[in-house]
């Protein structure tokens, strides 16, 4: 069996934990170790999910509560788990190599509500009760639902606005350098 391709994806998914971890300033040396250590640097997946479980079990829980409710209204718990399926659909097109089964078990393991526990966390860091209050009554009013129907829509055709004005300048580009090339004096052999 060819374990190459999990290997990456566990390293990816360790890296992205130990810039979570990075974020968190957990209050124990074992865990502020795995703080400082880079990304690339193995770190005990233990002492990685006591510095997030130090960060999670912090927050204030009628913050928590407002926070889970923001994400229940924009709908980012099913983008979270539409991402985690994507990733896995991705990997096993890209990697028809690797045993579909492992990446049904990697599936598996990806639980949205562990990766919502987390993002809780990082909620709690960046915003204050109130601002979280706040931005949650926009959303539940009618503007704010309006804003949460029609922003896929915006940035998708931001995305497809952005591609075309990217190729635009890039040809331009290219246009200038072959008139700068045709310009140019022969350069000697």
């Amino acid at each position: 069996m060819k374990f190459p391709q999990i290997a990456t994806l566990a390293m990816l998914m360790a890296c992205a934990g130990a810039a979570l971890a990075q974020d968190q300033a957990p209050q124990d040396a074992t865990a502020t170790q795995a703080v400082r250590t880079t990304p690339t640097t193995p770190v005990a997946p233990a002492t990685l999910e006591r510095a997030v479980q130090q960060a999670v079990h912090a927050v204030d829980p009628q913050k928590a509560k407002v926070i889970r409710r923001l994400l229940e209204v924009t709908g980012a718990a099913n983008i979270g788990q539409q991402m985690m399926d994507a990733m896995v659909v991705a990997e096993k097109q890209s990697h028809p190599d690797v045993d579909p089964k492992i990446l049904d078990r990697l599936r598996a393991k990806l639980d949205v509500n562990d990766m919502l526990e987390m993002v809780v966390a990082i909620y709690d860091r960046h915003f204050s009760t109130e601002d979280l209050q706040a931005t949650l009554d926009f959303y539940q009013s009618p503007a704010g639902q309006r804003v949460l129907k029609e922003l896929p829509p915006v940035m998708k055709e931001s995305m497809a606005v952005g591609q075309a004005w990217g190729r635009q300048k890039a040809m331009e580009l290219m246009k200038e350098l072959e008139r700068e090339q045709q310009q140019a004096p022969p350069t000697k052999a």
